[in-house]
């Protein structure tokens, strides 16, 4: 795994991969390290401030999923 963070000069960043890379799938991850620590601070403290965030199609949808889970709670495994 190589990893390495940059402070980039100009919009086009030029990448050079280690040779036993080659020929295998590689995922690349671009974001703002600003941003991310941003996110960290931002975390919800209770539910109430999630309210209005689905609608009611996406609610109806949520709560017969979290049925469903939580009737697989009661199953012998």
């Amino acid at each position: 795994m190589v990893h390495t963070t940059l402070i980039p000069s100009q919009a086009v960043v030029e990448l050079a991969l280690p040779h036993h890379y080659v020929g295998k799938k590689v995922e690349f991850l671009i974001y703002v390290s600003e941003d991310v620590e941003r996110l960290k601070h931002t975390t919800p403290t209770n539910a109430s401030q999630f309210k209005g965030v689905l609608n009611a199609e996406e609610t109806k949808s949520f709560n017969q999923y979290l049925t469903t889970v939580r009737q697989e709670w009661d199953r012998n495994i």
